[in-house]
């Protein structure tokens, strides 16, 4: 059996060699001396614990995710060697563990996912062995409610066909105008700024699982809510849907409060273009002065300078007006 595993979240942009093979190492890395040491071996079972995080889209988790797909991937094709793999994606489990800070378990609840007891995990690998499986997730998942949280960005293939929410429309080249901005344009600026001030804070206590009665004070930072670079992807992922922006993975940290947050969004929203000013006619003509005076310098084309002499180079780098090739002599 390999359980092996360690969790080092960051966003894919974000990752660095190091965190990547620290997370790789003891899934890919580790398995493959497993496999070497049991091939002399006749085995009932070669159990691999995966994690659920390799088939639902949890943000920060890319490394993460590698790793347990390559444990999938390894099960199949021992199976196809005639060796009884299998490859289980584990949701959380309690009792300890890597799932088992409260904190934590709090923010996955909130996303639909439940602890589920040591009991019940070992009588699904129980019956996922007896079946012969392969490849198979255990998870403790309100998927109705975890359906509203995984599809709220954009449709997951997976969750959506196991909520049920029908095929997911195909992408189209047009884009719909966020109803924010229809009932913004429609506001005062400080009605605009009391808006958007209200979306944001909704947002960030969606990102931390707060009730929908909780609301997180305005002027509070965002680092002492608890806030890593993974919620700051989560969040800024909710604001684009809502806005139509694209908002900076690093706003929240260039704009720490909920206030602070609120005002650049409204700055990016409601922005003016500069205001025409008609040129006054001396301006005019010096404009065109300009112009013609560089129309006149203007390079010869290509193929003319593959023909021009040294001296004729020369005096087109110093500005005067090269002799048409041809004309010189």
């Amino acid at each position: 059996m390999h359980t092996a595993g360690i969790v080092d979240d960051a966003p894919v942009n974000e990752v660095a060699a190091g965190q990547l093979e620290r997370v790789l190492r003891p899934k890919s890395g580790a398995v493959s001396h497993l496999c070497e040491l049991a091939a002399a071996h006749d085995l009932s079972a070669f159990v691999l614990f995966s994690s659920a995080g390799s088939l639902l889209p949890n943000v920060g988790q890319g490394a993460y995710a590698a790793g347990n797909a390559y444990l999938s991937a390894l099960a199949a094709n021992l199976r196809a060697e005639g060796i009884p793999a299998l490859s289980v994606a584990w949701g959380a489990w309690s009792g300890g563990g890597m799932a088992g800070k409260e904190e934590f378990a709090k923010f996955i609840s909130h996303r639909g996912m439940d602890l589920m007891t040591p009991h019940l995990a070992a009588t699904a690998l129980q019956q996922a062995l007896d079946h012969g499986d392969t490849d198979v997730m255990v998870a403790n998942v309100d998927w109705a409610r975890a359906g509203k949280h995984l599809n709220a960005i954009r449709p997951h293939p997976m969750v959506s066909e196991l909520v049920g929410t029908g095929p997911i429309p195909a992408a189209t080249t047009t884009t719909e105008q966020p109803a924010l901005l229809t009932r913004l344009s429609a506001l005062t600026p400080q009605q605009r700024l009391d808006a958007l001030l209200d979306l944001v804070c909704a947002e960030v206590s969606t990102v931390l699982g707060y009730a929908r009665t909780e609301r997180v004070a305005p002027d509070q930072a965002f680092r002492d809510l608890g806030f890593d670079s993974v919620m700051g992807i989560e969040l800024r992922n909710r604001l684009n849907k809502a806005t139509g922006l694209r908002v900076s993975p690093t706003a929240i940290f260039d704009h720490p409060t909920s206030e602070a947050l609120a005002r650049h969004l409204l700055d990016e929203l409601v922005a003016e273009p500069a205001p025409f000013t008609e040129p006054d006619r001396e301006t005019a003509s010096s404009a065109a002065a300009t112009a013609s005076q560089a129309a006149r310098h203007e390079p010869p084309a290509a193929s003319q300078i593959d023909s021009m002499s040294i001296e004729e180079m020369i005096r087109m780098a110093r500005g005067d007006r090269p002799d048409p090739v041809g004309e010189s002599e």
